[in-house]
């Protein structure tokens, strides 16, 4: 794999196109005054970029406290959500709770129904027995014949009854041993690589460059937590005024979910490159880059051009603003 050049002078960086990634190697601030000693040219081209760097340090400053004020409203949304989504959810079980004890109430009194119905069919079949055999002791053979077919029909009254109360408490008793034991739901069948690809390409919200940023993260749809910081991710872009699919947009993400953080950094090249900064290698834990190494991404670099100043000038404001951090870090440290 080839080595990242290390350049350290505006003339070589103009001719490294504007889409391509560069390192700056920054000379120590010392060596720039000796610099300028000799030179009264360079003299004023430093303390220009000086000035200029003052105002891009507030620049820069001003966007950290506009993305850490986005942030906060972004977490604020998110905390109303959830109070509202718990709000719905205590409702909800309010409600079920409500309708369970209805339920309950009105399978007591079919309960009860029930009963009643069969008591009133062997009740009527007592009565009509004995209006039976006091017809026949009376030699009444007519009405003695009428109240014969009423208690057959009382005796039909409690054969339905009494299956309906059967199967009544029947069906209770196995929704009791269905509340106390509730059967365990089957986990849902893992989705496939294949199934998320489909869901990517089906989404219409979606931009194409989108899609394929979605493929090469799948984790950032699948993983809760990563999805919930893409979506301030998002929010923070739009902030920023970064488009949608642009290079810009995506290497925003990229840097803002760590992917650049985790990608594995090569030594830089032995020969001394054509600018003459001095090489150095990367010996840093964790593959952290040397304190006078900055790297500029094309998004950088195109900041750097619309605010017309030097991209080493650029990165000496990037390298000010990381030391600012370490020696200030309760001012800059947000927890996402």
């Amino acid at each position: 794999m080839a080595k990242q050049p290390v350049y350290s002078k505006d003339d070589d960086l103009l001719r490294i196109p504007i889409d391509q990634e560069v390192l700056v190697a920054l000379e120590p601030e010392e060596e720039e005054e000796k610099t300028t000693e000799k030179s009264s040219d360079k003299k004023e081209d430093v303390s220009t970029d000086v000035e200029v760097d003052a105002d891009t340090l507030k620049t820069l400053s001003d966007q950290v406290e506009a993305l850490k004020a986005s942030n906060e409203a972004a977490e604020k949304k998110l905390k109303a959500e959830q109070r509202r989504a718990k709000q719905a959810e205590e409702a909800a079980r309010g409600l079920a709770q409500q309708a369970s004890q209805f339920k309950t109430i009105a399978e007591a009194s079919h309960h009860e129904s029930l009963k009643g119905a069969l008591a009133a069919a062997q009740s009527d079949q007592e009565a009509h027995k004995k209006d039976y055999m006091n017809f026949l002791e009376a030699g009444d053979f007519m009405n003695a014949a009428e109240a014969q077919a009423k208690m057959s029909r009382a005796a039909a009254r409690i054969v339905d009854a009494e299956k309906s109360l059967a199967s009544f408490e029947l069906q209770a008793t196995n929704n009791q041993d269905d509340r106390q034991n509730p059967p365990q739901r089957q986990a849902a069948p893992d989705r496939t690589d294949a199934d998320i690809l489909s869901d990517i390409d089906q989404n219409p919200n979606w931009l194409p460059k989108e899609k394929e940023y979605l493929k090469q993260h799948p984790e950032l749809l699948t993983d809760s937590q990563k999805n919930a910081e893409l979506g301030i991710a998002y929010n923070r872009a739009m902030a920023k005024n970064i488009s949608r699919g642009t290079p810009e947009y995506f290497a925003f993400l990229d840097d803002f979910m760590g992917y650049k953080k985790a990608e594995t950094r090569t030594a830089e090249d032995d020969d001394p490159p054509a600018n003459g900064a001095p090489v150095r290698r990367d010996n840093a834990a964790g593959g952290k880059l040397p304190p006078n190494r900055i790297k500029l991404s094309p998004a950088m670099r195109e900041i750097a051009q619309n605010m017309g100043i030097s991209e080493t000038g650029y990165a000496r404001q990037l390298q000010k603003l990381q030391n600012e951090k370490q020696a200030n870090p309760e001012k800059y440290n947000q927890s996402r």
